[in-house]
C-alpha cells in the first residue's frame, strides 16, 4: 500500500526544512570562524591551539573543512583547505611555523639564489619567491605525490616564474629510495611524509628519485645559492652530509630541523656540529616564541630535539 500522499508531502517538507536549517547553521558557522581567524591571526598568546583545535579541529572536522583563499605575505595568496595541519595552522596564525617564515623573510634577500628542501604545499617557497624577486631563483624540492598538485597550485596562483619545482627528494644518496606517506594524507599527518621508515600498517610507500645537492651542483642545477633551507621530517643530516661540497665552496647560511623521528639525531648533531665548525660554522637555536637566535652550545641537548637550527658562517655574524 502505497503512503498516504499528505503524509509524503509533509516527510519531504521536513525534510527540506531540516536541510534548510543544517545549511544556516554551517553559514553560522563559518562566519563565526572566519571572525575567530581574523582574531587569532592577530593574537594568539600561549594557550590558543588548545581553543582553537575545540573550535575546529583539524582531524575531527574533516566533513566541514573549509576550503579558501587567503591573503599572505606581502600581498600574495594561498589555498586553505583545513583538514590540512598545515593550512590549518595558516587559517588560523597566519603562517604554518612563524619563526621560521620570519627568519626566511629577513635572511632571503633580492637576487638570492635559495634551494629549499622539503617545499611541501609551499608556504615558505611564496614567501622565498617574494624575497628574492625577479631576479633570483628559489629551487624547491619536494618528492611528494600528496602535496606537490598543492604546491603547483600555490605557485600558479600567485605567478612565480623564479621558483622552479625538483621532483626529487634529497638525501646522502642518488638513486631510488621509499617515501612514506600516510595512508589517506589528511588531518595532521599529512605532513609527515619522509624517508625515514614509519608502520607500513599506517603508511603507503611510493618509490621516488633521491638526489644530493653536491650532485646537483656537479650537473650545474645549483650555482652560488646564499640560502639552505631544509625540512624534510627527520631526513636533514642526510641532506647536510649530502651537501658537504656545496657548503664549503658557497658558505649559505643554514636552515634544518633536528627531529626525533630521527632516532639517531643527538649522535648526527654532534657529528654536524664538529664538521660545521671545522668550516667555520656557528650553530644557532631558532627559538620560536621570541624569534631570536640563541647560542647553541648554551643550550641542552634536550632542548635541541624537534627544533629549528640554524648555521651561520663566522664572517657573516
Amino acid at each position: 500500500m502505497s503512503d498516504n500522499p499528505k503524509k509524503s508531502c509533509e516527510r519531504a517538507s521536513d525534510v527540506r526544512r531540516h536541510a534548510a536549517l543544517s545549511n544556516t547553521i554551517d553559514k553560522l558557522k563559518l562566519f563565526l570562524l572566519h571572525a575567530l581567524s581574523w582574531v587569532s591571526v592577530r593574537w594568539h598568546p600561549r594557550g590558543t591551539e588548545r581553543l582553537l583545535r575545540i573550535a575546529h579541529h583539524p582531524d575531527k572536522r574533516r566533513n566541514f573543512a573549509i576550503r579558501v583563499q587567503r591573503r599572505y605575505f606581502e600581498g600574495r595568496c594561498i589555498n586553505i583547505d583545513t583538514s590540512s595541519f598545515c593550512e590549518w595552522k595558516i587559517y588560523f596564525y597566519g603562517y604554518y611555523e612563524e619563526s621560521v617564515a620570519r627568519f626566511l623573510a629577513a635572511n632571503a634577500k633580492q637576487n638570492d639564489i635559495v634551494v629549499e628542501v622539503g617545499a611541501n604545499i609551499g608556504s615558505n617557497t611564496i614567501i622565498l619567491s617574494e624575497r628574492v624577486g625577479p631576479g633570483g631563483k628559489v629551487i624547491a624540492y619536494e618528492p611528494s605525490p600528496a602535496v606537490l598538485p598543492k604546491l603547483r597550485r600555490n605557485l600558479a596562483l600567485n605567478t612565480m616564474s623564479n621558483v622552479f619545482v625538483v621532483e626529487s627528494a634529497v638525501s646522502d644518496q642518488c638513486g631510488y629510495l621509499p617515501l612514506y606517506i600516510p595512508k589517506g594524507c589528511i588531518g595532521t599527518n599529512d605532513m609527515n611524509a619522509s624517508l625515514l621508515s614509519g608502520e607500513l600498517s599506517e603508511y603507503e610507500c611510493v618509490n621516488v628519485p633521491v638526489v644530493t645537492l653536491d650532485h646537483e651542483v656537479t650537473m650545474g642545477r645549483i650555482h652560488r645559492p646564499s640560502l639552505l633551507k631544509i625540512d624534510t621530517e627527520g631526513n636533514d643530516f642526510a641532506v647536510l652530509r649530502g651537501a658537504i661540497n656545496l657548503i664549503s665552496k658557497w658558505r649559505p647560511t643554514i636552515l634544518f630541523e633536528c627531529s626525533s623521528k630521527n632516532d639517531c639525531w643527538e649522535r648526527d648533531l654532534s657529528l654536524l656540529a664538529s664538521r660545521l665548525s671545522d668550516l667555520n660554522y656557528k650553530l644557532w637555536l631558532l627559538d620560536e616564541r621570541k624569534f631570536r637566535l640563541l647560542n647553541l652550545a648554551g643550550i641542552s641537548r634536550s632542548h635541541t630535539c624537534d627544533s629549528d637550527i640554524v648555521a651561520i658562517p663566522n664572517d657573516r655574524l
